[in-house]
């Protein structure tokens, strides 16, 4: 009985958060109409973007003919942003507005005469920020709108972790879209082009053409502490994979270099801070395997369908940033007392300790089909 009253009051959280901004969108946007200039918009590097391409796509099919912009802040210049990472066939232009001033934004959304706003809201969003956004939408003169939604609300969040389940940030995304009458699964994720990327991959790592040898990736980085497996475990599976004839090639970025450093020895290639993302894309790609960190790597993994494998941290909630279900699989210690912290600054991780390189050598070998 608790149980059933304890859910049912965190989904009245839910329906009072996001029912008032829905309420707010119908009263301050006519109904919708088949539109013909569509503004979307997905803040973030990597992960934010790729978890967003199913939405797009969806968009895109459903308005084949429509002008599409995506309005995108990647929040750093040194972060990837969409216009690096999304098919420029699905785009008539991104605009990444990091560092403009809200009256840049402002002129240059303007001046485009949209008709439709899609909001494709950021799953840690804040009720403030979403009606801010929409105030300011309004502002902007785009006479119609949807997706002012918040995707976490954080109460009784031990809770919700333990006793409900989430949907996926890919699946939240495409929900949003059913007022444009856009209902049902999409998995398609058209990255960018990358054929010269291939042929240059092939160049710079000759090995990768040899189909006798089994090839993994491992993504050792993270934009948060927090989601990083330790250096200790990571020198365990590399020897538990190379005593099985597995080459591996580390990926990851400039940031990541000093530990690839540590962990590169014979068997092992040190791709981190050598490759663009779109090299980095082709070189997943000739990947069997890709053992990631919750970070932008392993999304990139699953959209070149190469199998991965996450490693996540039990900071927030279960299943929101889990890879597609089909093909991939993830570790995570979620019956930990702390979580899900929502921490920026535990630096123990013992969630992360707590999963062992055997259990996931275990399933590299089973996945490769290895003999153990």
């Amino acid at each position: 009985m608790l149980k059933m009253l304890l859910i049912l009051y965190v989904k009245l959280c839910y329906q009072l958060v996001n029912g008032s901004l829905s309420l707010l969108t119908k009263l301050f946007f006519k109904k919708l109409i088949e539109p013909t200039r569509i503004l979307v918009q997905r803040n973030g590097s990597i992960g934010d973007s790729i978890t967003s391409f199913p939405a797009i796509a969806a968009i895109k099919q459903r308005f084949p003919n429509a002008q599409i912009d995506i309005l995108t802040n990647s929040g750093s210049h040194h972060f990837v942003g969409m216009e690096s990472l999304l098919d420029s066939s699905f785009y008539s232009q991104i605009i990444n507005y990091f560092g403009w001033s809200k009256k840049q934004q402002y002129q240059e959304i303007k001046q485009k005469k949209y008709d439709l706003f899609v909001n494709l809201s950021q799953d840690k969003t804040t009720w403030f920020l979403e009606l801010r956004r929409l105030l300011f939408i309004k502002y902007c003169g785009i006479p119609s709108a949807i997706g002012f939604e918040v995707g976490t609300v954080k109460v009784l969040l031990k809770f919700q972790n333990k006793q409900m389940i989430h949907l996926s940030e890919r699946a939240r995304l495409l929900n949003i879209l059913k007022p444009l009458s856009i209902d049902g699964f999409n998995s398609h994720f058209p990255v960018h082009d990358f054929t010269t990327e291939r042929e240059k991959i092939k160049t710079f790592y000759p090995n990768l053409v040899d189909s006798t040898v089994k090839k993994i990736g491992i993504v050792i980085g993270a934009k948060r502490v927090q989601n990083k497996w330790p250096e200790s475990h990571w020198k365990k599976l590399i020897n538990k994979c190379l005593s099985k004839g597995i080459h591996i090639y580390i990926i990851g970025g400039h940031d990541d270099v000093s530990l690839a450093s540590t962990l590169s020895i014979s068997g092992v290639t040190n791709a981190c801070g050598k490759l663009s993302i779109l090299e980095t894309a082709a070189l997943i790609e000739q990947l069997d395997l890709v053992i990631s960190n919750d970070t932008g790597p392993m999304h990139l993994s699953y959209a070149v369908e190469t199998p991965v494998i996450g490693l996540f941290s039990a900071w927030q909630l279960q299943n929101v940033w889990y890879p597609p279900q089909k093909g991939n699989e993830v570790f995570i210690k979620s019956d930990l007392s702390c979580a899900p912290c929502y921490s920026n600054t535990c630096t123990f991780n013992a969630c992360m300790h707590a999963i062992l390189p055997e259990e996931v050598f275990e399933s590299v070998t089973k996945r490769l089909k290895l003999v153990p």
